[in-house]
């Protein structure tokens, strides 16, 4: 054993009082080691900090890129998906209105017949009715009675129409 550092020149034996003697002079508080160790201790502290949080950040940056990727994606996606149902849209609402300018027409030419065909009818009100007639044979009478002339190829239709009235008898 040797001469305990930070001790006098003098020789003074090694024993448990002077070791601890020694130590607390180094341990203290406001001792020049004890302050270099707090230092070193608060740098490599502050390093590992500072890596760690590093790596943090690293695997935070990785997973919010690839999130905003995925996002990206699947925005495209929808993008298209709606343009596509847009154009699809845009086709059906021009197909709508192709169909309806032409039931426009129909219905005007529709009505334009059903003109027509009336101009040749003949109504006839107040005709008793029964469950077995016969309604050309019963025109037929009725032109007979009134002496007027009318052969088959003259008719083209003969009916009925339904009564206003259903419960008139």
């Amino acid at each position: 054993m040797g001469i305990p550092e930070g001790s006098d020149s003098t020789c003074e034996p090694v024993t448990l009082e002077s070791i601890g003697k020694l130590m607390d002079k180094k341990l203290a508080p406001d001792s020049s080691f004890m302050s270099n160790l707090r230092a070193a201790l608060l740098k490599d502290l502050k390093d590992m900090v500072a890596v760690e949080v590093g790596r943090a950040i690293g695997v935070v940056q990785a997973d919010f890129t690839t999130t905003t990727d995925f996002i990206t994606l699947e925005q495209k996606d929808i993008k298209l998906d709606i343009a596509e149902k847009d154009n699809r849209i845009k086709q059906l609402e021009l197909e709508l209105l192709k169909s309806q300018n032409s039931l426009a027409k129909i219905q005007s030419r529709l009505s334009t017949v059903e003109k027509i065909s009336r101009d040749l009818n003949l109504e006839i009100h107040e005709v008793p009715e029964s469950k077995t007639e016969d309604v050309v044979t019963l025109f037929k009478k009725v032109c007979d009675s009134l002496q007027v002339e009318v052969s088959e190829n003259d008719i083209k239709a003969c009916r009925r129409v339904a009564k206003m009235n259903i419960d008139n008898t």
